[in-house]
């Protein structure tokens, strides 16, 4: 059957259809035909919309409004992508008459997938497998078996985070490892760690800013995105912001394990110590 006579069918029944696919000779042929023409000429239309309010459409680069959207196509290839503050879709649509097409953005297709490595330079140095991996002070991974990268033939640990720039910390038994890697909405991006084999301590202090100084005391030297040993039990660690003095930082020191902290600045700037949001995990490793 011709798509016309599909379209006939589908909107006004099996007899319809019939005269425009099967019966040239009926009687109401010529209605029905001024049908199929009118049919042709009506555009593709798209539904877009999101799990989360005041999500961006684009349609063809161009902003086309805020979602939901409805609204109709010109024949041929379009793309079109949504973003929501927590969803991101990017889609292709080939826009023919009739053709209707619902898209919806997801959290799931917000996010993109970071895979860490280590410096080709110096594999040995670190060991993905002993690593807890940390990213902005979310533990994501305990230690355990890795997969290898099918292509590269190295091992790589997959995980999957929203959008934009993260810290990556890795803690094992021997070293430390940290980095910013940065991924996009849907994307897959490498993120190569670098470290010497041995770096003794049982606290690391990360951040989301490197305009946060953590010092032991106000001659020592600044502690972030270091892993130092404290002797076991309670220390209060001095915090700077840009130079402002913030509250100190408690941290438990012990044996087997490391006292991870991470220190996230939720302001912008001001003339004073910003609201410091702190997240801590003890990192217990098996005693060798």
């Amino acid at each position: 059957m011709r798509p016309e006579a599909a379209a006939v069918q589908s909107l006004f029944g099996l007899d319809a259809g019939r005269r425009v696919g099967h019966e040239p000779q009926a009687p109401d042929r010529a209605v029905v035909q001024q049908l199929v023409q009118h049919l042709e000429k009506t555009p593709a239309s798209v539904v877009i919309d999101g799990e989360d309010l005041d999500g961006v459409v684009f349609i063809d680069g161009k902003r086309a409004g805020t979602s939901p959207l409805v609204t109709s196509l010109t024949d041929g290839w379009h793309t079109i992508d949504r973003i929501g503050p927590d969803s991101f879709v990017h889609d292709y649509l080939d826009a023919k008459p009739l053709v209707q097409k619902h898209i919806t953005a997801n959290s799931d297709n917000a996010k993109g997938k970071m895979a860490m490595t280590v410096d080709a330079s110096n594999p040995e140095a670190l060991d993905l497998a002993s690593a807890y991996v940390i990213i902005s002070g979310e533990v994501k991974k305990n230690p355990g078996p890795v997969e290898t990268h099918k292509i590269r033939k190295i091992p790589v640990i997959t995980l999957s985070v929203p959008p934009g720039e993260h810290v990556v910390d890795l803690v094992t038994p021997l070293t430390y490892a940290t980095r910013a890697c940065d991924v996009g909405p849907g994307e897959q991006r490498f993120c190569e760690l670098q470290a010497v084999p041995r770096i003794d301590g049982n606290v690391v202090v990360s951040a989301t800013s490197r305009r946060i100084d953590v010092k032991q005391d106000r001659k020592g030297n600044g502690q972030v995105f270091k892993r130092f040993e404290l002797p076991a039990g309670k220390h209060r660690l001095i915090v700077k912001d840009r130079g402002y003095g913030c509250a100190p930082l408690t941290v438990t020191a012990g044996a087997n394990a490391v006292a991870y902290s991470f220190i996230r600045v939720t302001e912008f700037e001001f003339k004073r110590c910003r609201t410091l949001d702190i997240k801590q995990h003890r990192l217990q490793f098996v005693e060798r």
